[in-house]
């Protein structure tokens, strides 16, 4: 699914249930917003959680950009710590009218997000009157939970699955970015997002670098300026450079076990109580069985390792007679430089399906997921059958990055 939006420039999210809606509209656009603009269009109405991140109730919005003109500057609001992703309230007007949801301009504005290789996000409830003129002129369709959506030529990219629960305060807080999710796109593709799922994201795209009013006559198309004017959105940020992470070709293994499932069992254990773990697939003789020992934390060098050990005993964290520092230079990456939020639900929701995933943080406020360790190359082909069952991309790389 991941693909499909990547190549998508104006795509509905369109679900029965404000807060999933929401929340998945939300998660997709943070990931998004990693490569390129996004602009999020809150067509949910009151009571959205998208509400909430526009400040001022009596603001202009996707209404008054429609039927009065009013810029896309003045209209879109900055989500916090996220660059490039920015969300554009209703506006003074109910925005599920016909008058506004059939209007032509949708056409302009869709056609620009195409040319400045941005994405728009129409986020809206599943079935709303005159529905069918809005959807055809974008790209696609998310499907949220399931919701039964018009009839329409465009596709369906994905259905997302909201396996949280999501508690009242969800409402008042734009945290529901930080919601679990399941993505299952129809036929054969199938990817995990985290807000969304395993992603492996693609080299900052050219984006928008500023943009102009919309046109006040409706008739007249709208563009999105390159350069000049005052409508100028900030520019788009960086992704996050590896160059200061450091290296994690350490580990301190806990335990060796005969089985993937036993194997497992003893990373569920670890996993309040110590940092990172996961298991290492290994057998002594070629052709031979295979063993998992269990592996947590992350070190520069075996001193490191060493001196953690120690303390870990001496504060009764593990056994006085248990683990040792092993080498663990090798990993699977499977999601690349995400919020480290994002990295801790996606870790979780991959060990929930047996793989023994964790995340580790690569620069402040940023971070990696991995599978496994690994001493070899070889040893790292015990776990592609099991991410090639569940259609999950992965990288062997060196391990690299912190425990948070």
């Amino acid at each position: 699914m991941s693909g499909a939006l990547d190549q998508s420039s104006a795509v509905a999210v369109l679900g029965d249930d404000r807060v999933a809606t929401a929340a998945a509209a939300l998660g997709l656009a943070r990931v998004q917003a990693m490569q390129r603009r996004v602009v999020i269009v809150d067509l949910l109405g009151e009571g959205s959680d998208l509400a909430a991140l526009a400040p001022d109730s009596m603001a202009p919005g996707i209404t008054d950009m429609l039927e009065y003109g009013a810029s896309l500057r003045r209209a879109a609001f900055p989500v916090p710590d996220q660059p490039n992703l920015y969300v554009i309230p209703g506006g003074i007007e109910t925005p599920l009218q016909p008058v506004f949801i059939e209007h032509p301009r949708w056409g302009a504005i869709a056609e620009d997000f195409r040319d400045a290789g941005a994405l728009l996000l129409v986020v809206a409830p599943a079935l709303i009157p005159s529905a069918e003129t809005l959807l055809e002129r974008l790209d696609g369709i998310v499907v949220v939970r399931g919701a039964i959506v018009p009839a329409v030529r465009v596709p369906t990219l994905a259905d997302v699955r909201l396996s949280a629960q999501y508690p009242p305060s969800m409402r008042r807080t734009p945290a529901i970015a930080r919601s679990r999710i399941d993505v299952e796109a129809p036929r054969k593709s199938r990817a995990v997002l985290f807000a969304l799922g395993a992603v492996t994201l693609a080299a900052l795209a050219w984006s928008l670098w500023y943009l102009r009013p919309w046109s006040s006559s409706p008739s007249s198309p709208s563009t999105l300026a390159r350069e000049g004017g005052d409508m100028a959105l900030p520019e788009p940020a960086p992704p996050p450079s590896l160059e200061r992470a450091t290296s994690a070709g350490w580990g301190i293994s806990l335990a060796s076990v005969n089985s993937r499932q036993g194997a497992m069992l003893r990373v569920a254990q670890a996993v309040d109580s110590l940092p990172s773990p996961t298991y290492s697939p290994m057998r002594s003789t070629q052709g031979g069985a295979w063993w998992y020992r269990v592996v947590v934390g992350a070190f520069p060098d075996s001193a490191a390792a060493e001196s953690t050990l120690v303390a870990w005993r001496a504060s009764g964290a593990i056994p006085a007679n248990l683990g040792n520092a092993v080498p663990t230079p090798l990993t699977l990456l499977v999601a690349d430089s995400i919020p480290e939020s994002d990295a801790g639900i996606q870790a979780t929701q991959l060990r929930q399906r047996d793989v023994p995933a964790y995340a580790l943080r690569v620069m402040p406020g940023w971070a990696r997921v991995y599978v496994g360790v690994f001493d070899t190359d070889s040893a790292s082909r015990a776990l592609w059958s099991t991410l090639d069952s569940l259609n999950l991309h992965a990288t062997l790389v060196s391990r690299v990055g912190s425990v948070f």
